[in-house]
C-alpha cells in the first residue's frame, strides 16, 4: 500500500487518487501495467529492508501512537525507502573490502562509500528520534542535513553533465546513466519537500532543554562525514566519482 501510495503521489493524476484504494489496484492501468509492477518490487523492497535496518533499534513502527500522517511518510516512503538501499549497499562495500584486502587492492574508495551509507543511515536513526520525542531543534537539524545533500547531489549532477559537454558529446549508454542518476536527484529533493513538512509539526519555537547534545552532535557529525567523504572522492577523481562513493561496485 505504501510504495503504491508513493508511485501515485509522484505520478498519479488528481483524479485517480481520488478513488478508493480498493478501485485503484483493481484498475488496468495498474494490473497490466509492466512499468508500474516494476517500480512497486523496487519501492517494496527498499521499504522492507529499510524497516529491517531500523526494527532492530526500535524503530520499526510508528514514532509514537499519535503518528501523523505526513510523520508516517516521511518514516516509511523516504527514509526506509532511502536506507533499505544504502544498507544493502552497505553490505556488498564491506564484503568488496574483505576482497581488496585479500588481494591486496586499495580500499580507500570501497572505505569512503561504506562512511557515507552508514552515516546517512545513523543521520536517520536520529532524525526518527527526533520525531520520537518530538525535539524541534533535531528534527530541523536533520531536515537542513537531508536538504544540503539533496541540494549538492542536484548541483553535483549538473556540474557532471557540464564536465561532459552535454549530451551532444555523450554515447548513449552515458545518457542514460546520466537520467539514472537524475532520478535519484530527483527522489532525493522530493523528500526534502515532505521533510519539510515537519519543519513546525511539533510547535514553531525551539526549545533546547529538550534536545540532546548528543543527539545534535551524531546528527551533524554524520551530514559532515557524509559530505567530507563526498568531497575527497570528487576532489580527487572528478564529478563521476560522486555516484561511485555513494553506490560503490568491484570493478
Amino acid at each position: 500500500e505504501e510504495s503504491h501510495m508513493m508511485i501515485l503521489a509522484i505520478c498519479g493524476s488528481e483524479s485517480f487518487l481520488a478513488k478508493p484504494l480498493d478501485e485503484q489496484l483493481a484498475s488496468p492501468w495498474v494490473i497490466y501495467n509492466p512499468v508500474y509492477l516494476a517500480i512497486m518490487v523496487i519501492c517494496a523492497a527498499s521499504i522492507a529492508s529499510g524497516k529491517w535496518v531500523h526494527a532492530p533499534l526500535g524503530q520499526g513502527g510508528p514514532v509514537r501512537d499519535d503518528e501523523t500522517q505526513v510523520e508516517r511518510e516521511a518514516r516509511i516512503q523516504w527514509i526506509y525507502m532511502s536506507d533499505g538501499p544504502f544498507a544493502m549497499g552497505a553490505i556488498l562495500q564491506i564484503l568488496d573490502i574483505i576482497y581488496e584486502l585479500i588481494f591486496d587492492e586499495p580500499v580507500y574508495d570501497t572505505a569512503e562509500a561504506l562512511v557515507i551509507a552508514l552515516a546517512y543511515i545513523a543521520g536517520n536513526y536520529f532524525f526518527l528520534r527526533a520525531l520520537t520525542r518530538r525535539d524541534v531543534l533535531e528534527t530541523r537539524i536533520a531536515i537542513l542535513a537531508n536538504a544540503t545533500f539533496a541540494v549538492g547531489i542536484t548541483i553535483i549532477l549538473i556540474f557532471g553533465y557540464v564536465e561532459n559537454g552535454g549530451f551532444t558529446y555523450m554515447s548513449w549508454d552515458k545518457e542514460a546513466t546520466w537520467f539514472l542518476r537524475a532520478l535519484v536527484v530527483v527522489m532525493f529533493v522530493a523528500a526534502t519537500f515532505v521533510f519539510a513538512q515537519l519543519w513546525n509539526i511539533h510547535g514553531p519555537y525551539v526549545d533546547a532543554s529538550r534536545s540532546s547534545v548528543v543527539d545534535i552532535f551524531v546528527l551533524v557529525l554524520a551530514a559532515g562525514l557524509v559530505w567530507f567523504s563526498i568531497s575527497l572522492a570528487v576532489y580527487f577523481n572528478g564529478f563521476a566519482a560522486l555516484w561511485g562513493a555513494i553506490a560503490r561496485r568491484r570493478r
